[in-house]
């Protein structure tokens, strides 16, 4: 078999589709590794192909601590991951702890702050978590994608470096329900939003609200 009949079924694969990215997986390590299975198997077939030649991308990032659907662009699909990108609506299951807050908004960052929480019963926590659904104004964590000089907040803090947080943009929440309250813990489900936000900072401004904005008894 030639390198060219062999190259040609695969050059076809233009195409966009999802993977299971696991916990403790970057978005990255996802799209470095599936391009190192097709180089194989290229190879295999007698192509002579190098690894960066292969045109894959990721239609946004999915956070390393999440476990979920990862949508990639191989080929000509990379073309499409934008429209993906800005048309679609991401939807988590979420488990948030109350009492604790960590500046990166997960349970992998410092704790920054401690509140007591006593005061939350769960009939509190779903007037509050009423109030999120529709557009609001929120800040973005440091610990983001969102660039900052044409690199990632998160790259810019975790090299010791001071990081302005940018000023609130207009977020949507599409839909968000309460499936456990058991303090410290609770778990929230169908936790939908626009592409501008993020699972963790919805969290946070949930947080936040009942605990800053909620005075003990």
């Amino acid at each position: 078999m030639s390198p060219g009949a062999a190259v040609e079924p695969l050059s076809r694969l233009s195409r966009v589709f999802a993977v299971h990215k696991p916990v403790g997986w970057t978005s990255a390590d996802v799209v470095r590794k599936i391009r190192a299975v097709l180089c194989t198997e290229m190879r295999s077939r007698g192509a002579q192909v190098k690894l960066r030649s292969i045109k894959l991308g990721h239609g946004g990032t999915l956070d390393c601590r999440a476990a979920g659907v990862l949508v990639l662009g191989l080929g000509k699909g990379t073309k499409q991951l934008h429209n993906l990108l800005n048309t679609t609506q991401k939807r988590y299951i979420a488990e948030g702890l109350l009492g604790k807050a960590t500046d990166t908004y997960d349970t992998g960052g410092e704790i920054t702050e401690e509140k007591h929480f006593d005061h939350i019963t769960e009939d509190t926590f779903r007037q509050t978590m009423d109030t999120f659904r529709g557009e609001q104004m929120q800040v973005a964590p440091i610990y983001s994608a969102l660039k900052v000089g044409g690199e990632r907040m998160s790259d810019r803090v975790r090299r010791g470096e001071t990081v302005e947080p940018k000023p609130p943009r207009p977020v949507v929440v599409h839909s968000l329900e309460l499936l456990s309250f058991n303090p410290p813990h609770f778990q929230l489900g169908k936790v939908e939003y626009s592409t501008s936000s993020t699972a963790q900072a919805v969290c946070g401004d949930l947080w936040c609200r009942l605990l800053c904005e909620i005075p003990c008894s």
